[in-house]
């Protein structure tokens, strides 16, 4: 990894860095994990706030559920802890706590913006290569857990991954097949792939 990349890896704030290259496998999955993090933000937090102010509390609570996932996976501790405690009352009807830490919750999310501003450039651009048999394992079996907690976003994030790496045209045609499964919402299809 360039000296600059690692430099700024140091430095990341509001994340524990160790936790993401654990969920992600390597520094370099790590980066491309930020990045698409990053660039969902916005469209993320507004689909969040959107649905709590049309009082959608179902919706509101799916999209909470996959926030505490995708910041477990970058290892943002603080934000999926609290996006948990918001998913455990949506889920039962806690309105008041809902209304309580809504705000907190979108602050601290889209704080995110700032403290990953400084994402390399040269990030955007990014040369495949051959994906590792280990990072294609841990990336089935993430996609296998995933699929078990019906976690749109946090699947879309590992797809999405792997398309930064040369696959295999087996792994290919699963990954394309997975895509359909995931479009149909087809959950059981998804694991039953992966067994």
């Amino acid at each position: 990894m360039p000296k600059d990349q690692d430099l700024w890896l140091n430095q990341l704030k509001g994340v524990v860095v160790s936790d993401g290259i654990r969920y992600t496998g390597s520094e370099e999955a790590y980066l491309k994990f930020l990045r698409t993090f990053t660039c969902t933000l916005d469209d993320k937090a507004k689909e969040i706030e959107d649905s709590y102010n049309n009082k959608d509390m179902d919706f509101c609570t799916m999209k909470v559920h996959a926030l505490k996932s995708s910041a477990r996976i970058i290892g943002a501790r603080k934000l999926s802890e609290l996006a948990e405690r918001m998913e455990e009352a949506g889920c039962k009807g806690d309105t008041k706590t809902f209304d309580a830490h809504i705000n907190e919750l979108l602050d601290l999310y889209r704080s995110y913006k700032d403290k990953l501003s400084r994402l390399p450039k040269e990030m955007e651009i990014i040369k495949k290569e051959p994906i590792s048999d280990d990072a294609l394992s841990d990336a089935y079996e993430a996609i296998k857990a995933f699929a078990a907690q019906m976690d749109v976003d946090a699947l879309r994030m590992i797809i999405d991954e792997l398309g930064t790496y040369i696959l295999s045209k087996k792994d290919e045609e699963l990954i394309e097949t997975i895509n359909r499964k995931l479009i149909q919402f087809d959950w059981d299809g998804v694991e039953k792939l992966l067994q």
